[in-house]
C-alpha cells in the first residue's frame, strides 16, 4: 500500500555547527557496513534524493574515522543542512575529502554538486584513476547572508552506475 501525503519535502535538519561532517554519527546497526539510508536516517541531515550509502569498509580508506558517504547508493541521491548561528557578512570556507567509489567502471567521469544557499559552490568529477582511498581535498568560500544561515546541499550527478563520488572530512571554518 502506498500513502501519499500533500507538500513538499521536509524541512532541512538545522543546527548551530556542521553537523555528522565525517558521516561517523551511528545509524541503526540492523544496516551493516552499508546501508542504503532515507529520511533522517543519517543524524544530522535529510536525504533529499534516495538512497545514499554509509560506507565503513576498511578498503575505502576513509580519510577521518571509519565512514564515508556515497551519494550514488543506488542511483543519484543528495542530502543536506542548515547551519545556524553563523557571522552574517563573514566569509565561511567549506572543505571537504572526495574520492570515486573503487567499483562502477560504467560511467566515467563520477560526478557530484555542492550547493550553499541554493546556488551551485563547486562541481566534483572523478575518473577511474581516482578511486578510494585516493582522497583529494576540496574547497569553495560563501559570504553568509544576514539571517547567519547556510544551507549546504551535496548531490550525485552520476545517472547510470550505483555508486558515486564519495565524501569524508567535511569542515566549515570563518576565515
Amino acid at each position: 500500500q502506498v500513502r501519499l501525503t500533500p507538500g513538499g519535502l521536509p524541512a532541512l535538519p538545522a543546527s548551530p555547527t556542521l553537523t555528522n561532517a565525517s558521516f561517523e554519527a551511528p545509524v541503526s546497526a540492523s544496516f551493516g557496513a552499508n546501508p542504503h539510508l532515507f529520511g533522517r536516517q543519517l543524524p544530522g541531515w535529510l536525504v533529499l534524493r534516495e538512497n545514499i550509502d554509509v560506507i565503513s569498509y576498511e578498503r575505502f580508506g576513509a580519510p577521518d574515522g571509519k565512514a564515508v558517504i556515497d551519494l550514488g547508493g543506488h542511483g543519484a541521491g543528495g542530502i543536506g543542512q542548515i547551519i545556524t548561528n553563523l557571522e552574517p557578512g563573514a566569509r565561511y570556507r567549506l572543505s571537504l575529502k572526495h574520492a570515486r567509489h573503487t567499483y562502477w567502471e560504467q560511467q566515467d567521469p563520477l560526478t557530484a554538486e555542492i550547493y550553499l544557499n541554493g546556488e551551485l559552490a563547486l562541481t566534483l568529477a572523478r575518473d577511474k584513476s581516482q578511486k578510494a582511498p585516493q582522497w583529494e581535498s576540496a574547497a569553495c568560500e560563501v559570504t553568509i547572508p544576514a539571517d547567519g544561515r547556510l544551507q549546504l546541499e551535496m548531490y550525485s550527478t552520476a545517472l547510470e552506475v550505483g555508486g558515486g563520488v564519495l565524501f569524508d572530512d567535511l569542515s566549515l571554518d570563518k576565515l
